[in-house]
């Protein structure tokens, strides 16, 4: 996403633009230690815990505190999640 977030999107570098962009940096943390322990692809092809753990944080966020670019970020990663969630298989990888 480059010019909305530094963590929405592949890869991910610098500070946290704003709370998505935090939420975005953690899921990111979070697929680094599931492809470490399951490997690739499982951790990026399936939806996983770090997938459900962001949708629920974001379930938290008051969209009418946000500016521009958060929202326009928020609205990115909702339609990820979405479409990742309808067409992905469901997988237990989680932390513990």
């Amino acid at each position: 996403m480059g010019v909305l977030s530094n963590y929405c999107g592949l890869g991910g570098s610098g500070p946290t633009l704003h709370r998505v962009d935090e939420i975005c940096k953690r899921h990111d943390e979070y697929y680094d230690f599931l492809r470490a322990k399951h490997g690739w692809p499982e951790s990026y092809l399936t939806w996983n815990a770090a997938d459900a753990d962001m949708e629920e944080e974001l379930q938290t966020l008051d969209r009418n505190k946000m500016g521009y670019k958060e929202r326009m970020a928020y609205r990115e990663v909702q339609i990820f999640l979405h479409s990742k969630k309808q067409v992905a298989p469901h997988h237990t990888l989680k932390k513990g």
